[in-house]
């Protein structure tokens, strides 16, 4: 970790505090505990540009108007594997199914919240 008296921290390792994967940022804990804003686009490496709460990172960061900003994140923990190897992967949303009246007949039938039709009781 190096600070200059320019506002600029270089090859430094933290941690990220919190990153909200759909507004794509967050913040890592500089070295002096100072909030340090990171955006999905300085994120490098393979896969999607999310950073885990809580992981390590390696970044560059410099000082701007508004404060700390990084300039490279690179992440150093990889996601948790599953005993097999594989990523986790979260399960599937339950099913839900809605019936619904089918055409002057009166008959019913039930459509899933993918599309999918099966016949109602």
């Amino acid at each position: 970790m190096a600070s200059e008296p320019t506002g600029a921290i270089t090859d430094s390792e933290g941690q990220v505090k919190w990153f909200d994967p759909k507004k794509g940022f967050g913040f890592i804990v500089g070295p002096e505990g100072q909030d340090i804003f990171a955006h999905y686009s300085k994120i490098e490496g393979e896969g999607f540009r999310v950073l885990r709460d809580g992981a390590m990172v390696r970044y560059d960061a410099q000082r701007g108007e508004k404060g700390w900003f990084a300039t490279r994140v690179i992440r150093v923990d990889l996601p948790a594997a599953a005993p097999d190897g594989q990523p986790e992967r979260s399960q599937p949303a339950p099913r839900t199914f809605r019936r619904h009246a089918t055409g002057d007949r009166g008959s019913t039938g039930v459509h899933d919240q993918h599309g999918q039709w099966g016949v109602g009781t």
